[in-house]
């Protein structure tokens, strides 16, 4: 089913990432790039439609800028997945534009809640590859 060898799984060094790095072609760079700025785009135009279904009055632009402070400050390794630090970045840059507090907390509770389901795509694919690699393991002793 996996075309890698599971011995090597836990063999990652700075060599092989940088090997991996320098055979790359600009195909593949544009590609990348392309896939890359595409997920922002989409990532930012969701949060626009939840302001937009909050009724509020935030361009695209200033929806981008919060988004990615709120991206920034949720990776701080102080709160379990971000709660807490969203929710401060929200009511900061919410109260810029004067809007109020509950609005800030409905719009960032709705990112955590779209966060979430889209993170839980990804669970049942982990899930069945950590189990291969389990007996992979189990195989090899």
């Amino acid at each position: 089913f996996l075309s890698f060898d599971f011995n090597d799984y836990n063999r990652f060094t700075f060599k092989k990432f940088w090997q991996g790095i320098c055979n790359l072609k600009i195909k593949d760079l544009a590609y990348f790039t392309v896939y890359l700025f595409g997920g922002w785009f989409f990532y930012f135009f969701s949060r626009f439609i939840i302001a937009l279904s909050l009724g509020l009055s935030l361009s695209f632009t200033d929806i981008a800028i919060i988004s990615a402070s709120i991206a920034i400050v949720s990776t701080l390794p102080i709160s379990i997945a971000g709660l807490g630090t969203r929710e401060a970045v929200v009511i900061y840059f919410f109260n810029i534009f004067g809007l109020s507090l509950e609005i800030a907390t409905v719009f960032s509770l709705l990112i955590l809640a779209i966060d979430l389901a889209v993170v839980s795509f990804g669970l049942i694919p982990y899930y069945r590859e950590s189990a291969l690699i389990n007996r992979a393991k189990t195989y090899e002793q």
